[in-house]
């Protein structure tokens, strides 16, 4: 059944909301196209939240956002998404309530910045563990290098965080292009649920740059043919309560080498 969507915005939170209004009826129907193209507008120019309570299509190109919040058991898919606030800047997408947002291309949170990725539950209720990110090509999170000053050092980190049993899959994941990134996933046993053909954490533009990459897991499996944490800095791995690694190389920091059996 297809569905009429409307844009809120909810002063209570200070964010726009996008929601299922009603089914569709005879002679009165809105494109989700043109829905679409207008909620870019309106968040391209207000440099704010949008939130989706139900299942949408984006077809008109790259949206930007500075938050991208997904809720209550809804799908969003598109091609390619830019999630970032107004001139590039850093970006935040959560994904919560068994929903989901899948993407044909790529998916960049903090274009020119940090960025943040977040798929939790509701109070550990196991009922909420079935949210889901799925990118077919290149998922960024953050770029910025590292600031380091005598008087006010800036980390510029960016995250991915999965608490609960979610799906997070891509082609090549990058967590802190050219900073420092980090990857927490607890709780989170199904080997086919964090798959990557390729995992980069922190550092990993060239080999001039100096990002770190820090991975941890608790009771957590992740797969990915190559890890790199770390890349052209300092790395960490920390992993307990059974956590296990797939993969056939892991290389953490510039000059320590792990092959995987």
């Amino acid at each position: 059944m297809n569905h009429i969507y409307r844009v809120v915005f909810n002063h209570a939170t200070g964010t726009y909301q996008c929601v299922s209004e009603f089914a569709k009826a005879r002679g009165k129907t809105k494109s989700v196209k043109t829905l679409a193209l207008a909620i870019g507008i309106i968040l391209t120019s207000n440099a704010g939240a949008v939130i989706y309570e139900g299942d949408i299509r984006l077809t008109d190109g790259e949206l930007t956002y500075g938050t991208l919040e997904i809720r209550k058991g809804a799908t969003v898919q598109a091609g390619t998404l830019n999630i970032h606030k107004m001139l590039g800047a850093d970006g935040e997408a959560l994904i919560h309530e068994n929903s989901h947002l899948k993407l044909n291309g790529d998916l960049k949170i903090g274009k020119s910045s940090t960025g943040v990725l977040t798929l939790d539950d509701n109070n550990n209720d196991p009922a909420q563990q079935n949210s889901s990110v799925e990118v077919a090509r290149t998922l960024t999170i953050g770029k910025d290098k590292p600031i380091t000053t005598s008087t006010n050092p800036v980390e510029n980190a960016s995250f991915v965080n999965v608490f609960g049993n979610h799906t997070l899959t891509a082609h090549h994941a990058i967590v802190g292009k050219e900073g420092n990134g980090y990857l927490t996933v607890w709780r989170n046993q199904d080997n086919e649920n964090i798959k990557f053909n390729r995992l980069d954490i922190g550092g990993t533009a060239n080999t001039n740059e100096t990002g770190t990459g820090t991975v941890s897991l608790v009771g957590a499996d992740i797969q990915a043919e190559t890890i790199y944490v770390g890349n052209a800095g300092k790395g960490t791995f920390n992993a307990k309560d059974g956590s296990y690694i797939r993969g056939e190389l892991l290389q953490i920091g510039m000059e320590k080498v792990v092959r995987a059996s």
